[in-house]
C-alpha cells in the first residue's frame, strides 16, 4: 500500500543522502582545497565541459528522484483518513481526495501536517535550483 510506497520514498532518499555525503567526503579528502576552493581536473574545454554535463545529469537525476519521493510523501501525508472526512463533513466542510491539497492540512492529523512541513521546507532548495 502507500505506507510501503512512503518507506521506499524514504529508503530512495536516504540513499541519495549517503551518496551525495560519500561523494563530497572523497573529493574533500582526495583533493586539495586551499582557500576552500578545490580542483578536480585541469584539462582542455571539451573535456571539462563533458565532465561538468556529466555531473550535472547526475545531480538532476538525484535530485528529481528526491523530488518525486518527496512529493509522494506529501501527497500521503495530505490524504485524509474515512475519520478525518466525517469530521470535516460534519463541520459543513469538504476535503480533497487523491490530491495534494492545502486545505486538508487543516482536518488531518497534527503530526501528518507537520511532516508535510518539513518535506516542504527541504524540498524547497530542489524547486529553486
Amino acid at each position: 500500500g502507500w505506507r510501503a510506497g512512503l518507506h521506499r520514498a524514504f529508503l530512495l532518499s536516504l540513499a541519495a543522502l549517503v551518496i551525495n555525503a560519500s561523494i563530497f567526503l572523497w573529493l574533500y579528502l582526495e583533493f586539495d582545497h586551499p582557500g576552500g576552493t578545490g580542483l578536480i581536473a585541469s584539462s582542455n574545454c571539451g573535456n571539462i565541459g563533458r565532465m561538468e554535463t556529466g555531473i550535472k545529469v547526475g545531480l538532476n537525476v538525484i535530485s528529481t528522484l528526491i523530488l518525486g519521493a518527496s512529493t509522494y510523501a506529501m501527497q500521503g501525508t495530505t490524504s485524509p483518513t474515512r475519520e478525518e472526512v466525517d469530521t470535516a463533513h460534519k463541520k459543513g466542510k469538504w476535503l480533497e481526495i487523491g490530491t495534494q491539497s492545502w486545505r486538508n492540512l487543516g482536518y488531518v492529523r497534527r503530526r501528518h501536517a507537520a511532516i508535510w512541513a518539513v518535506l516542504v521546507f527541504t524540498s524547497l532548495p530542489l524547486h529553486l535550483m
